[in-house]
């Protein structure tokens, strides 16, 4: 059954095998600001949408599982560290019926924390 909750607008699944075992990530692409200090956060619908993941995750996943939420919005990333980040972008795919989208290629890029400030 697929996830459908207010605020989302992309769902995938990724394995993660680490030497404690395997985790099933359920990660969930939102319009929400994540950041807690951004003008726009929305503490409650963000605690809607986590509230919302884990019943899903409770009642179709099997094992041990994990969350990931994503934000599309900018301005997500404060880094005051002097320390940059890579990004990942995606630069092929292909979307099959139902919408579930596949990523064949991506680039990255290192984004230094002049241009992460001015987002």
């Amino acid at each position: 059954m697929a996830f459908k909750a207010q605020y989302v607008s992309f769902v995938s699944f990724a394995v993660e095998v680490l030497s404690t075992g395997i985790t099933q990530v359920m990660i969930v692409e939102t319009g929400l600001h994540l950041n807690p200090k951004h003008p726009l956060y929305n503490k409650t619908a963000v605690e809607d949408l986590i509230s919302a993941a884990q019943e899903y995750v409770r009642s179709n996943v099997e094992g041990h599982a994990a969350i990931r939420l994503v934000s599309t919005q900018n301005g997500e990333i404060n880094c005051g560290l002097g320390q940059g980040i890579n990004t990942y972008r995606a630069t092929s795919g292909l979307i099959l019926p139902g919408g579930q989208r596949v990523i064949r290629s991506f680039s990255e890029q290192r984004l230094s924390p002049e241009s992460i400030s001015q987002w």
